[in-house]
């Protein structure tokens, strides 16, 4: 449930049933605007230095193959749910959303080679080991011997005390020892034991047996590389560099996997040897190797299955941010889409830099005008690395204008067309330039891939927010159709006339609910109480969505007794000073959470931060206690309540709970002092023996 439709329970449920709770957001809310100079804490689907280093690596392998992510016929895709707590709409996204949109069927349940361990070939052996047992020459009886001992080895992917396992008797023929062998080194692998492991399977290789030669030669480089591995990662699991790696063991196990590859380019084991290679290359540091071999799979990727998202995540986690702190990538590193990537991730502003003892320090202009040769044939992609450059680290957006020319009229944009024409409007809105909206407005004609016409809307969206004419966004004809950006120019831009005529005429039962929540949460807030009075439905139906407290009107009458929610707004509609109506308002906001602010005012820059039509500013619940013990005419009790609640919105850290500026402790202690003397006789005094 979103923020204001737990709280709007609140108000206007209270209207008609009593008080609810308040619901919170969690989580990471991005910032509403198109630039991401930074790492941000959600990507979005234009090419940008501030998104996860994945996503736009997955981009550009997308854009290669001419894919955006469009539906059938060229519609929008489909949009996978988003987090529970909100806040990204269809504009923002993290990296495993990113995969489950362009991967629906797999994309969601890949987990990438390098997270896996020895074990992974463990239930997969059961089967290749059956097959090879069922080819052989060996008689059934051996057969069904052998066929169930490979079960035994299994305990030793599960416990790290298992002992080793007993093996059957009565395994005579010379062929059938091996295959016993075989059951005994792959026993000793699981195990961890590579001595024993290395001389069990060093024998097979002399085997009769083609299935025991081949999988023994493949074994014998996968021991190595599994001996380099032991040491060298830290105590929380994390690869500690090459200098804890077993090197020799790192170039034994290269030495195996290039004989096993010559011996056996097609084998079985082939694809999987080559993978070890990259591990390898790895485990030794060698960042060249691994970025050609990075390079070369790219090149050959099928970028529409998810194993393109696997060879993407793998890239990332073990070449541009392994975890241990090595060299620099930066001059190690060749080729369009891995440089592209890479470059993106340097042009980040310094406030989120990522380590520079990975990435090396930010990319100069020289320097990328420099890796013109490793563009050749790949300009678009080029002259957009140097737009970027221009628009996000050196500040010179009219040079963006003449680095990528106006496209915005094509029926449809692959992932790099599409970023190409976003950073041209972001030019335009920072230039202010006249024909800024007329560029959004075609390029939402072909804005048909996924994310692409919410992140085209929210240009127009942001120009119309930055010139005070949001009433364009909710005309009748208006292009910006994106809930989430609707919600929030409601929210934080609307004036009462605006809200007024979208309670009758938003586009959805949820957008009058908002447009009606939000209207009478400012009026109510704002101390505008006749018009929160007459906006207020006679009788409203529950608006779709909101929840209902079990609490009645009754529910505060424990503490401070109160009337029902428009009574008290009577009574301050017709005197903003009378004291139970500010004691019972305070009430309300106390147990609705509307101390929360649920509209706190976005960054400055981002949607909603340009334009605010609403007059005032909220009321917080502190200023309702400040005025009852100044008012030399509250009754007795009214005072002594609100010196207890105004000790208490510091508890329990100090930090005011009520809004407003907060007080020193001095005042603090003056109020509870004034209370335990002046109203020692009160439920209050007695009650409150701390203050804060």
């Amino acid at each position: 449930m979103k923020k204001w439709q737990a709280a709007g329970a609140a108000l206007i449920g209270a209207c008609i049933a009593g008080p609810a709770g308040a619901s919170g957001d969690y989580g990471c809310t991005p910032g509403w605007t198109l630039e991401l100079p930074g790492r941000s804490c959600s990507s979005t689907i234009v090419l940008s230095p501030g998104n996860d280093s994945r996503v736009n690596l997955l981009l550009l392998l997308r854009d290669r193959a001419g894919l955006d992510g469009a539906g059938p016929e060229g519609t929008e895709g489909e949009y996978p749910e988003t987090h529970w707590y909100g806040g990204e709409g269809r504009n923002f996204f993290d990296w495993s959303t990113l995969v489950s949109a362009f991967y629906p069927d797999n994309g969601a349940a890949y987990v990438s080679r390098w997270d896996a361990s020895r074990c992974q070939s463990m239930m997969p052996g059961n089967d290749a080991f059956a097959a090879a047992l069922a080819a052989s020459r060996l008689g059934a009886s051996e057969r069904e011997l052998l066929g169930a001992a490979r079960s035994r080895i299994h305990p030793l992917c599960e416990r790290s005390d298992e002992a080793a396992p007993l093996w059957p008797g009565g395994i005579a023929s010379p062929l059938g020892r091996d295959f016993l062998a075989y059951l005994a080194g792959a026993s000793s692998f699981y195990a961890g034991d590579w001595p024993v492991a290395r001389m069990q399977f060093a024998r097979l290789l002399r085997s009769d047996d083609p299935w025991l030669r081949e999988t023994s030669r493949y074994m014998a480089a996968r021991i190595e590389i599994n001996a380099a591995i032991d040491g060298a990662f830290d105590e929380w699991g994390y690869f500690a560099g090459p200098g804890r790696a077993d090197q020799a063991a790192v170039q034994a196990a290269q030495r195996g996997l290039d004989d096993y590859l010559s011996a056996y380019p097609e084998g079985r084991y082939a694809a999987s040897a080559r993978g070890l290679k990259r591990r390898a290359w790895w485990l030794a540091g060698d960042v060249r190797a691994l970025a050609a071999e990075y390079e070369r799979l790219l090149a050959s990727a099928a970028a529409g299955e998810w194993q393109a998202a696997a060879l993407v995540d793998e890239v990332d986690n073990k070449l541009f941010f392994p975890t241990w702190s090595g060299q620099p990538v930066a001059g190690k590193i060749g080729g369009p889409l891995l440089l592209a990537a890479l470059d993106l991730v340097r042009m980040r502003s310094a406030a989120y830099a990522r380590d520079d003892r990975v990435t090396g320090s930010g990319l100069t202009r020289t320097e990328l005008d420099a890796q013109a040769g490793e563009f050749a044939g790949h300009e678009d992609l080029f002259t957009f690395l140097q737009a970027v450059h221009a628009l996000h680290v050196a500040d010179s957006p009219r040079e963006v204008l003449s680095l990528v020319p106006d496209d915005a009229r094509r029926t449809s944009y692959t992932p790099l067309q599409f970023s190409r024409q976003m950073l041209r409007g972001m030019a335009l809105a920072r230039l202010g330039d006249r024909n800024e909206e007329g560029f959004w407005k075609e390029l939402l004609g072909g804005a048909r891939g996924l994310y692409q016409r919410p992140a085209a809307e929210l240009g127009l969206a942001l120009h119309y927010d930055r010139r005070g004419a949001i009433d364009a966004v909710f005309a009748a004809n208006s292009p910006v159709r994106d809930a989430t950006i609707r919600e929030i120019l409601l929210e934080q831009s609307a004036g009462q006339a605006l809200l007024r005529r979208m309670v009758r005429d938003g586009v959805t039962a949820e957008e009058r609910s908002l447009a009606s929540y939000v209207l009478l949460y400012k009026e109510l807030t704002r101390g505008r109480y006749a018009d929160f009075l007459a906006d207020l439905p006679n009788d409203p139906p529950p608006p779709e969505g909101f929840r209902y407290s079990p609490m009645g009107p009754g529910a505060v009458a424990a503490e401070y007794p109160c009337p029902a929610l428009a009574d008290t707004v009577k009574r301050l509609a017709a005197n903003a000073a009378d004291v139970k109506g500010m004691l019972c308002l305070g009430e309300y906001y106390r147990l609705n959470g509307f101390d929360w602010v649920y509209f706190k005012a976005p960054p400055e820059g981002t949607l909603g931060s340009h334009t605010r039509l609403f007059p005032g500013e909220m009321i917080p619940r502190s200023a309702f206690y400040d005025k009852v013990i100044a008012d030399p005419r509250a009754a007795r009790g009214d005072k002594a309540y609100a010196l207890y609640r105004a000790v208490r919105c510091y508890e329990p850290t100090g930090a005011s709970s009520c809004g407003g500026n907060a007080v020193p402790q001095s005042q603090r202690q003056a109020w509870f002092r004034r209370l335990k003397r002046d109203y020692a006789d009160t439920n209050w005094a007695r009650d409150l023996q701390y203050y804060w």
